[in-house]
């Protein structure tokens, strides 16, 4: 178990719930992604730990020896009330399900959001569990609390915990699918499959497919994509070739490498920094196993952020270090839900940054800047491949 982070109680710093609580923000982020499935959601939940946190006041977090043990403990609780009402969600949920993506860059903050089991095979393995199976299983076997901890978190005796873990253990043995490890043979399958589906080659995109490989798309009714997976090498084809023929991209669209969950793929944007979609691939023998396609733009708000251009990012920043009673951190949420602007000066060239109202959040329209600042590189993980 990773050790805990203490702070000497004669610190003056431990009267200040953020200092003591930011060194933790990372884990409970891992944690509670794992148990929801969605960045946006685990950002709340970390922030609605923070509050308790903050409620509880400065003589009784002085008092608690393992702030790590306390704030695990209530995320998951958080987690659990919210599994609560997801599980009657996903039963209308329109098409497939697949968690929100998150790359590398996002995951790469904490190293407990850069472990192999962020993959989408094993958080769809993680939705076929109980939410006490799942929370048992994550804090014992991925988080590496000891049952004795896990009992209390939920509040079962700790020989019930055990078999709890057992049981999800066993679901997802069972389940896992083997996959190669992500690599620059991955990457270049996953460009291979690409330059295949814009060549409209048959054969060219049967090299790269297994007999039964699979394509799963994820709109969430609110875009198009496919309403069931598609399943099979020939239906994979026929599907990529009908999208490319009667719903093609832009002119000027990216097709942005990234490694997705642990897997290779590509962010793809629109002219005008819009974020359209995620593709990643499951690769195994040198063949594409499994397509995952996220097109739910509820679900590409947190990436559609790292893709603006630099200054929006700043002021974005701005708002949220500047409103943080208001404005809650890594967007989304109730803060977001008026029309906000901000500028950082009135010449031309400080930033300025409009949020347009749309449903809870900026991200599924465009931030506009005002004019003034030089271009900016985006981090080399967004080096491009332009439609033509």
């Amino acid at each position: 178990m990773p050790e805990p982070i203490l702070i000497e109680r004669d610190d003056p710093q431990w009267n200040d719930p953020g200092a003591t609580f930011e060194p933790h923000r990372g884990h409970l982020r891992g944690l509670a992604y794992r148990m929801l499935g969605s960045m946006s959601e685990a950002d709340d939940v970390a922030q609605d730990a923070y509050l308790r946190w903050h409620k509880i006041g400065g003589k009784a977090r002085g008092q608690i020896e393992n702030p790590r043990a306390w704030l695990s403990k209530a995320t998951t609780r958080l987690c659990l009330d919210r599994l609560k009402s997801a599980r009657a969600q996903r039963e209308t949920y329109v098409g497939p399900w697949l968690p929100e993506p998150v790359i590398e860059p996002e995951a790469a903050r904490d190293p407990a959001e850069v472990a192999q089991d962020l993959t989408v095979a094993f958080l769809l393995l993680l939705e076929r569990l109980s939410p006490l199976e799942r929370a048992a299983f994550l804090l014992h076997d991925v988080f590496e609390m000891s049952f004795g901890q896990v009992s209390e978190i939920l509040r079962r005796d700790p020989a019930a915990c055990r078999q709890l873990a057992t049981r999800a253990r066993k679901h997802i043995d069972a389940g896992r699918p083997r996959f190669d490890a992500t690599s620059e043979d991955q990457q270049r399958i996953a460009a291979a499959f690409l330059e295949a589906a814009g060549s409209g080659d048959p054969a060219r995109l049967a090299h790269l497919l297994a007999e039964d490989a699979a394509l799963i798309s994820d709109g969430g009714g609110k875009v198009l994509a496919a309403l069931n997976p598609i399943l099979g090498r020939d239906k994979v084809m026929a599907f990529v070739f009908g999208v490319r023929e009667k719903h093609p991209f832009p002119d000027g669209t990216e097709y942005r490498p990234s490694i997705i969950n642990g897997l290779p793929g590509f962010v793809i944007v629109r002219p005008g920094d819009i974020v359209d979609q995620t593709l990643s691939f499951e690769i195994k023998d040198g063949v594409i196993q499994r397509i995952y396609a996220v097109r739910n733009p509820d679900k590409l708000r947190s990436i559609q952020t790292q893709c603006l251009p630099l200054p929006a990012r700043w002021a974005i920043a701005f708002l949220q270090e500047s409103h943080e009673d208001t404005l809650p951190r890594n967007g989304g949420g109730k803060g977001w839900g008026q029309r906000a602007k901000t500028s950082a000066g009135r010449d031309a060239a400080s930033p300025s940054l409009t949020l347009p109202r749309s449903g809870g959040g900026i991200l599924d329209q465009r931030a506009t800047i005002s004019a003034g600042h030089p271009a900016l590189r985006l981090p080399a993980t967004y080096s491009s491949i332009k439609s033509k």
